[in-house]
């Protein structure tokens, strides 16, 4: 499973609450195909205001990875 905030300020924010994730990383995935994932405005709403994308199971896992551009390391 990977999760995404759709917000870098958010993210950086849950991560002063969890301070024992080790990277956080930028990426870009195209719109049309977000119906693919979970999208949620449900996982810690106060942090995560724009909501969390999931991305479950090892087919999910390879269509993120075959469609996710321009990856950065944020933090």
């Amino acid at each position: 499973m990977k999760q995404f905030g759709f917000n870098l300020n958010e993210v950086l924010n849950y991560a002063n609450f969890q301070p024992d994730y080790a990277a956080i990383v930028s990426a870009d995935v195209p719109t049309s195909l977000l119906g693919n994932f979970n999208v949620s405005n449900a996982i810690d709403p106060f942090i995560f205001k724009n909501g969390v994308l999931t991305v479950n199971g090892q087919s999910g896992l390879n269509l993120f990875n075959s469609i996710v551009k321009n990856v950065v390391h944020a933090y």
